[in-house]
């Protein structure tokens, strides 16, 4: 009877988003970031993603767009 491996969790998927390096990088000016940017860049899946934005500080767009920046650079848009 063979069996299955649980995978390890890297301590590195998300390091860039856990410090808030990649979504402060002046490669993007307006800050605004696509999830499947940072989700390839971190190698996260998109729910990992998620949390990761969140647990730094982040907001997604109030217009229906995908996409992400810290609360710091753009305050809610409905204050």
């Amino acid at each position: 009877m063979s069996t299955l491996a649980v995978p390890q969790r890297d301590p590195q998927v998300g390091l860039g988003l856990r410090n808030g390096s990649r979504c402060r990088s002046q490669e993007f000016p307006d800050r605004w970031r696509k999830p499947i940017t940072l989700m390839h860049m971190i190698g996260a899946d998109k729910e990992t993603t998620k949390r990761l934005l969140l647990e730094i500080g982040a907001r997604g767009t109030e217009d229906q767009q995908e996409l992400w920046c810290l609360i710091e650079y753009h305050p809610s848009e409905k204050q």
